[in-house]
C-alpha cells in the first residue's frame, strides 16, 4: 500500500518536471527565435543599406558646365580638350553651356568667380562626391564662389586672355634670319622644334635673308652677332617651361624681342661676313701599310663632334705632301689625321685633344697617338704595330 502510493507521488512528480522542462525548452526556443529574428533584420538591413551606398558610390556624379571661350583666339588654349578630359571622370553632365567672354552673363561670372584666365569652364554640382573626384579638380582647378560652390578650371597653359592685364598672353611671333647660301650652316629648326614640343604657339613664323633689306634692319636693330638666329618675342616667357631654361640660351634681348644666336658652329659671323667652323681635313696614309686601320674612322667621330669639313684631303707619306708635313710636324705614326686652326670653335674636341694630339704653334691639330683606333706604322722604326695583340710585325715600309 505504501509502495504503491510512493510510486504514484514520484510518477506525479517526474510528470511534472518532464512538464516544466518542456515549457523551458519551447521558451528558449521562442527567445532564440526572437533573437535571430532581430539580428537577421539587422543584418538585412545593413546589407540593404551598404548595397544602397555601393550604387551611391559608383553613381556618376551630376555636374552642370559653363564654358567661356574666345571667338577670336583660334589658338587659344582647347577648352574642348578639358571638356573631354572632364567627360572621361565618373561624372554625368546634365547641362553644358558655352558663353562668349564679351556676353553679359559671361562678364557677370568672370566678376563673380574672379576669372583671370579665359578660356575656362565653370563647373557646379556634384564636384565632392567622391574623394577621387575631388582630388582631381585639385589637380586641375579651384574651389571658388561666396560658398565655394563651384569649381573653376585654372589648369590654363598659353596662349590665353588673361582678365587682370586686358591682353592675351603666349601668342609668339618668330623671324628666321638665314643665310641660304650656306648650306653647311647649322640649323636652329631643331630649336624651334622643342619650343613646339613645350606646347609654344607660334601665330607668327616667317624667313628672312639677313643680307635682305628687313634681314640688315633685323641685324642693327637686335645686335644680331651670327646667322642662322631667331628673333622671337618676349612672349615666350609666358611659357612656364621655357622660363625654366631660358637662361641656358645664347639670347640678346631688345624691344621686347629676343634674338636667339646659334651655339654651334658652322655659322656666319655678321661682323665678318665669313662662315666660322669649315674645317680642312687631311688624311695621312702608307699605302703599304694593308693592315693598317681605315684614317676614314676619324671623320666619323669628328662629325660626332659636330665637325663640318669644307674641304677633304688624302695624301700618302711618299708624296710631297705627305713628306713636307712629315717634315713640318715630326710626325711619327700613320695612319693619322691633321685638320686646320679653324677646329678652335669646336670647344667638347678641343677639351679632349691633348688625349689625342697636339695644337701647333701654327693652330694646326696634328694626331699623335693612331693607336687608339687600331694597328698603324711607326715611321721612326718602320715597324707595323698592333696595339691591340701587344706586339709588333716588322713587315718594311
Amino acid at each position: 500500500m505504501v509502495e504503491s502510493v510512493l510510486y504514484n507521488a514520484v510518477s506525479k512528480r517526474g510528470f511534472a518536471t518532464t512538464k516544466n522542462l518542456i515549457i523551458i525548452l519551447i521558451s528558449l526556443f521562442v527567445v532564440i527565435s526572437l533573437v535571430n529574428t532581430f539580428f537577421l533584420s539587422n543584418i538585412g538591413k545593413q546589407i540593404t543599406s551598404n548595397i544602397a551606398l555601393s550604387k551611391e558610390q559608383v553613381r556618376p556624379a551630376e555636374i552642370q558646365l559653363t564654358a567661356i571661350t574666345l571667338s577670336d583666339c583660334k589658338e587659344c588654349f582647347d577648352i574642348n580638350s578639358a571638356i573631354g578630359d572632364i567627360d572621361k571622370q565618373n561624372v554625368n553632365i546634365t547641362s553644358q553651356e558655352t558663353l562668349d567672354y564679351e556676353s553679359a552673363k559671361a562678364k557677370e561670372l568672370i566678376d563673380l568667380y574672379n576669372i583671370e584666365k579665359l578660356p575656362t569652364i565653370i563647373i557646379k554640382g556634384e564636384t565632392n562626391k567622391t574623394e577621387q573626384l575631388t582630388l582631381y579638380w585639385d589637380h586641375v582647378g579651384e574651389q571658388r564662389g561666396t560658398n565655394y560652390e563651384a569649381v573653376l578650371y585654372t589648369n590654363i597653359n598659353p596662349p590665353y586672355y588673361d582678365t587682370v592685364e586686358g591682353k592675351f598672353l603666349g601668342r609668339v611671333s618668330l623671324t628666321h634670319l638665314v643665310d641660304s647660301s650656306c648650306t653647311k650652316c647649322v640649323s636652329l629648326n631643331g630649336i624651334v622644334n622643342a619650343f613646339k614640343q613645350f606646347g609654344v604657339e607660334f601665330v607668327e613664323e616667317k624667313t628672312v635673308e639677313y643680307k635682305s633689306g628687313e634681314g640688315s634692319d633685323l641685324v642693327k636693330r637686335f645686335g644680331v652677332r651670327e646667322v642662322p638666329a631667331l628673333i622671337i618675342s618676349k612672349d615666350i616667357l609666358d611659357y612656364d617651361s621655357i622660363k625654366q631654361i631660358w637662361t641656358q640660351l645664347n639670347t640678346t634681348e631688345k624691344e621686347g624681342f629676343y634674338a636667339l644666336h646659334s651655339t654651334n658652329p658652322p655659322y656666319v659671323d655678321v661682323a665678318t661676313d665669313k662662315v666660322i667652323g669649315l674645317v680642312t681635313l687631311i688624311v695621312l696614309n702608307d699605302k703599304s701599310c694593308n693592315v693598317c686601320y681605315d684614317a676614314l674612322v676619324n671623320k666619323q667621330i669628328l662629325a660626332r663632334f659636330g665637325v663640318a669639313t669644307e674641304k677633304e684631303l688624302s695624301y700618302d707619306i711618299i708624296s710631297d705632301e705627305g713628306k713636307n708635313l712629315i717634315s713640318k710636324y715630326n710626325i711619327t705614326k700613320v695612319p693619322i689625321i691633321v685638320i686646320s686652326p679653324e677646329t678652335k670653335v669646336y670647344t667638347t674636341l678641343t677639351q679632349v685633344w691633348p688625349d689625342v694630339g697636339t695644337i701647333e704653334n701654327d693652330g694646326w691639330y696634328v694626331m699623335r697617338n693612331p693607336e687608339l683606333l687600331g694597328t698603324y706604322k711607326d715611321l721612326s722604326t718602320n715597324q707595323i704595330v698592333q696595339p691591340q695583340q701587344q706586339g709588333t710585325s716588322t713587315h718594311g715600309g
